[in-house]
């Protein structure tokens, strides 16, 4: 599954380029709700706090044309560190469990609605969350995002993007995940869950390769 998606990333991303014109790098910091894992025993939860990211997108943007028309395939990273806390269920009582940092690697569709200065987009990506928890082993997590915001041209060069995004990785079916504070070891998972937490960031873009006749 993952080598197909994989030659999947590479044709599209190879189509887009054949296509496309442009190169779009970006960076942007903003603000992440907290996040939340529901275990058996207890529950996970973060702080919000600040996160940092960076995109890199591969289209022919306003100047394309036919289904590449005000598209994009984008490779995004994003950054969080906050510090983690964990309740215990059975104790009724809360533990302070160190900090979290959160990597995002994704990959995506970004479709922008019309090609004048200022431009909605959205777009749905898929990749993984590299957790790394202060006093366990890190995991990583397949990862779905929902993406939505603005583009506002400056120059033909340089913009700025307003965006909202949903992060959602997934923990499958397992026998035990984590830390427990009260025994030193794992706290038990029961089902299938999802980590959901929303960022709100701002930030700038620059077109790299663009074709200023279109």
């Amino acid at each position: 599954m993952k080598k197909h998606l994989s030659l999947l990333s590479f044709f599209l991303i190879t189509s887009y380029i054949s296509q496309g014109q442009n190169i779009q790098v970006g960076s942007y910091i903003g603000h992440q709700t907290p996040a939340s894992l529901e275990l058996y025993f207890g529950k996970f939860r973060t702080l919000s706090g600040a996160s940092y990211g960076g995109t890199l997108s591969f289209g022919q943007g306003p100047g394309g044309s036919n289904i590449y028309r005000n598209s994009w395939i984008e490779l995004q990273y994003n950054y969080k560190s906050a510090d983690l806390s964990y309740f215990d269920y059975t104790l009724n009582r809360k533990f302070d469990a160190g900090t979290l940092e959160m990597h995002n690697i994704l990959l995506g569709p970004i479709k922008e609605a019309h090609s004048g200065r200022l431009r909605p987009y959205g777009g749905v990506l898929l990749g993984t969350t590299v957790l790394v928890p202060q006093f366990t082993s890190s995991e990583v997590r397949f990862t779905a995002s929902f993406v939505g915001g603005a583009k506002l041209d400056i120059t033909d060069r340089i913009g700025a993007r307003f965006q909202a995004q949903m992060l959602m990785p997934f923990y499958f079916t397992e026998t035990q995940i984590g830390w427990s504070p009260q025994y030193g070891s794992t706290a038990g998972l029961s089902s299938s869950s999802v980590i959901f937490s929303a960022s709100f960031n701002a930030g700038i873009y620059i077109n790299l390769m663009k074709d200023l006749d279109n």
